[in-house]
Formats: structure tokens, sequence, C-alpha cells
């Protein structure tokens, strides 16, 4: 990391981050647009779960442990970093989503996705756990991984504890790769349960990394995105079957992850992590939506490969773009929410008014 970066900030995370959520959203194109190259693109998810546990640890790992921050505030620390783009999403998804006004579940889907809890029975639509925000599956499941997380991070044991969480977190990853047939596995209801395997294998992964930060090599960026680029394109090979994404969830994810954490990084890589910081966040929990309504209509377009390919682009750029205006609109609630904190509270009792401070 280069010494005039903004402290606290890894600006090749944050450029590995932005492509991987435009992998994701290529790889949800790829029923409408079969020659988009992400074919391995949900396998970005484990890279966002390693990176997570990465950023975690260093931003709150040692207030954790010395319990500076309890469960409760830091709960309410991450609850208020991921909630309002989770807003966002699932209003933007009930909006515009292709479910039907005459759904019987679609006031009790909008209920559900504000309040973040996953549709476990029934048949949404989609068959998503969260119809109206389908990435918000691994949002819940890291928000339950950060729930145990300080608990843990205060053991005196926590090496081991650390050791066991990968270690049934991969057990978890390859029962469902051998179930499923690949790690494209959590969204749904049925896969949910097994799905956590990859939250929590991926989060402990990055704490582990995060604990030999110092350790790993220096290595030009160019490794990073190689790595990257393998893991996201390459199709598995015939031959090893569902033990494929075993092997690249297992290793490759969390090895991306390291190759990175030092990298020596230039100018290229400060714009694509300027994108990603801003981007990569709200472009992964709003494109759901986008690429359900929008994909349909691609799907049955008609013409040549010029014409379909200027559609395509044109979904992306709407992707890019609402994930803009979700970014600013964020912003703005957390602005409020921060004044609103910060405000007098006021009390009347008995028809005198108390300023109770803050």
């Amino acid at each position: 990391m280069r010494s005039d970066e903004p402290v606290g900030r890894n600006r090749m995370l944050d450029a590995i981050r932005g492509i991987a959520a435009l992998a994701v959203v290529g790889y949800h194109l790829q029923g409408a647009a079969p020659f988009v190259p992400f074919v391995h693109g949900y396998a970005a998810v484990d890279v966002f779960f390693v990176l997570s546990g990465f950023v975690l640890a260093t931003a709150k790992g040692e207030a954790l442990a010395s319990g500076g921050i309890g469960t409760g505030r830091f709960m309410a620390w991450r609850l208020a970093r991921l909630m309002p783009m989770i807003w966002i999403g699932t209003l933007l998804g009930a909006a515009i989503m292709p479910i039907g006004t005459s759904h019987p579940d679609r006031a009790m889907m909008l209920a559900m996705g504000l309040l973040m809890i996953p549709m476990l029975s029934g048949s949404p639509p989609g068959n998503n756990a969260f119809p109206l925000a389908p990435a918000a599956w691994s949002l819940f499941a890291e928000l339950v991984v950060n729930a145990a997380w300080p608990t843990l991070a205060r053991r005196n044991d926590k090496s081991a504890v650390l050791a066991m969480a990968i270690g049934t977190g991969a057990i978890l990853i390859i029962g469902g790769c051998l179930r499923f047939g690949d790690v494209d596995f959590g969204a749904t209801p049925g896969s949910i349960g097994v799905g956590m395997g990859r939250a929590v294998f991926g989060f402990a992964a990055g704490i582990a990394l995060q604990a030999t930060r110092h350790r790993l090599p220096r290595l030009p960026s160019w490794v990073g995105y190689g790595l990257l680029v393998f893991d996201l394109m390459v199709p598995p090979p015939a031959i090893m079957g569902p033990w494929w994404d075993g092997v690249m969830t297992l290793f490759v994810a969390p090895t991306i992850v390291a190759a990175s954490v030092n990298a020596v990084v230039g100018r290229p890589t400060q714009i694509i992590a300027n994108l990603g910081t801003t981007l990569s966040y709200p472009l992964y929990a709003t494109h759901g939506p986008i690429v359900a309504s929008l994909g349909t209509a691609l799907g049955s377009t008609t013409g040549d490969g010029l014409a379909r390919t200027t559609a395509i682009l044109g979904v992306l750029a709407c992707c890019l773009g609402i994930a803009w205006c979700a970014s600013r609109l964020e912003r703005l609630i957390r602005r409020m929410a921060h004044r609103l904190a910060k405000a007098p509270r006021w009390h009347r009792i008995g028809g005198t008014t108390l300023n109770r401070g803050r």
C-alpha cells in the first residue's frame, strides 16, 4: 500500500472489490447474454466474505478483543453501515421486480426484506430467500457471523476458535458443492443454511490473513488481478466436477486477498479503487431487481451482435447509474441520521421543556 494513500484504506482491496461487484452483475446477466465472460462470477461473493473479515479485523479487531467495543455497539455500527443500502435495494425491488402486484405475499416480502428476515417457507418468487433483493442473502449471512465475532474475539483461545470456524466453514462448503454441484448456493430457502458456511469460512479466513498481514508478500498488482480473473472467468473443468468450486473457494479466494494486501499499486489501480469505493456495495445491493427486470427484455431482444452488445452495455450502465444514485441517497440518509443523533433531545414535563443534552 502506498504511503500517500488515505489512512485506513487499502486501494488494491478497494479495486478488487469493485471488479468483483461487476463480476456478480455479469454473471447474473448470463441468461440474457451468455457471452458475458464472468461464467464463475458467483465466486465473487466468497472474495467479498474474505475481504470483509480482513477489513473489519483491521478496523475493529483490537477494540473488540480488548473489550473497548461491546457486541451491541459493534452490531449497531454494522447495521448502520449495511441496512440503508439494503432498504434501498429492497424498495427498488418492490417497485420494479417482475413479480406482479397481485402476488399474495408481496407485502410480506417487502416487510421481511426491510427487516432483513429471509423467507424460508412458501414459494417465494425466483426461489430466493430475499426475493425483492436476492443479493441480500449474503449480507444476512455476514450479519449473523458479525454478531458472533465479538464474543469469539475476546476469548483467550481465539486462534483455536478461528481454526475451528475455518474448518467448519470448509466442511459446509465441500458438502454444499457435492450437493448442489457448485458453490453457487445460499440464496434460496433450501440452501441458505449451508450457505452460511461460505460466510463463516470467508470471514474467518480474512481475520486470519489480517493477523499475518505483515508477513504477506509485496507483489505487483497484476498478481491479484490475474488470480481474480482466473477465479471469476475460467469455467470449471468437467473432470473435476464440483470439486473445482471447492478448491477455488477454499484456496484461491483467500489467496486473491493475500496477494493484494501489500500489493504495489499504480495510477490505474487508484482509479479502479475510487470507483470500487463508491459503487461496489450499492451495485451489489441494487443490481438484482434491475437485471431481473431489464434482463427479461434483453433475453427476447433480436438483432445482430452489435445491437445485442449495445443493449447489454445499456443494462450495465443502468445498473451503474442506479448504484451511483443509491450511494448518494445512502449518504443523505447517513447525514440525516448523524444530525439526529447529535441533536439535543427535548422532553416536555408538566408544561416545562427540559433539554437533556446529548
